[in-house]
């Protein structure tokens, strides 16, 4: 019966293992994407991807230390990953803050010229 019972753990625990494992390798194939969207210019959006990334790290919490120790390099490549997607975010972000601030300038060059007054034929 004992013997039963550890069975079942064990299973269970291997289940446990290749679910987080899975949802490991289903976010690192977002990371592609979502460059390839931040590089395109267009807006990606992380709640759903963050609200994944907490629970996987939940349930990572209720591993034993054992359990967990043989996900840590591919969570240290996760990691590495994110932080890769968030530096060219951080990157994209200030080009197009640039980009903005330059069309604002000529906007108000554009303003100003336009409403200064011009000369009429009869002040010559």
């Amino acid at each position: 019966m004992n013997s039963d019972h550890e069975d079942r753990y064990r299973e269970a625990v291997v289940t446990k293992s290749v679910d987080i494992n899975e949802r490991i390798d289903a976010l690192a194939a977002l990371m592609p994407v979502f460059k390839k969207t931040v590089e395109a210019d267009q807006v990606i959006e992380l709640n759903d991807f963050h609200q994944q990334v907490d629970q996987l790290c939940q349930d990572i919490l209720a591993l034993s230390p054992q359990e967990s120790e043989s996900l840590k390099p591919r969570l240290i490549a996760l990691v590495d990953e994110i932080g890769l997607l968030e530096t060219l975010i951080i990157e994209r972000r200030g080009a197009v803050e640039s980009q903005l601030r330059e069309n604002e300038e000529r906007h108000q060059a554009t303003a100003a010229y336009r409403s200064q007054p011009t000369p009429s034929s009869g002040d010559s």
